[in-house]
């Protein structure tokens, strides 16, 4: 069989990848507002530069003819929804593949996505960690995201400036996480939230605001 060449999430290189083994089975489906059962394929790939596996696949109606191009299941795939503004994703994406690399640019990058999240929700200061304590007092980040948040200024300083102090793949890791669960709160949860209420209207057949007479 052919290589599949792809991107490799481990090692972040573009590289020949092999099919490792493959399997078919049955999940629901969502289509237009019911569910059904379709086709879901995953096909397991080894990297030819890090040998590290990733798992690829989806439902068969979706997938495209080239492995190549099968979407990412594992690990997780990095990038943001639209509910995320086109700043802050392009942004990470960049930095997200220099983070094993060159961890000091990570953090210099992460830091910039910040101010981008700061300047979006209109945060108040005429610095970055002002405008994280403008949005903690807000209420938009929470009291330890907001801590998580300082963490990553200050790792992105010292990623940014000149010194014997230097951000490790450890620490670039971490703050991955952290920025990841920031986005998560002001960004993404806020969107699930509002899905889950549209369906809940259209399973109900009550308007949005008709909760003054739902039960416990």
């Amino acid at each position: 069989m052919a290589k599949i060449i792809r991107l490799c999430p481990h090692c972040n290189n573009v590289a020949p990848h092999s099919l490792e083994a493959d399997q078919r089975t049955f999940k629901q489906f969502s289509k237009m507002d019911d569910q059904v059962v379709e086709e879901f394929t995953y096909h397991l790939i080894r990297c030819g530069t890090c040998s590290d596996l990733s798992l690829i696949g989806g439902f068969s109606i979706e997938l495209p003819q080239a492995l190549a191009k099968y979407p990412l299941i594992h690990p997780k795939a990095h990038d943001f929804g639209s509910e995320v503004p086109e700043d802050i994703r392009k942004v990470y994406a960049e930095a997200y593949r220099i983070r094993k690399k060159a961890p000091n640019a990570y953090a210099g990058q992460i830091r910039r996505a910040m101010e981008y999240l700061c300047q979006d929700q209109e945060a108040e200061g005429r610095n970055l960690f002002q405008q994280l304590t403008s949005l903690a007092e807000r209420g938009i980040i929470p009291p330890t995201l907001a801590e998580m948040s300082t963490l990553i200024r200050l790792l992105g300083n010292i990623g940014v400036h000149a010194s014997d102090i230097e951000v490790d793949p450890i620490a670039a890791e971490l703050i991955d996480e952290f920025f990841r669960s920031v986005v998560e709160y002001v960004y993404i949860a806020p969107n699930k939230v509002s899905q889950l209420k549209d369906r809940l209207d259209r399973i109900s057949g009550k308007p949005d605001d008709d909760d003054s007479e739902s039960e416990d």
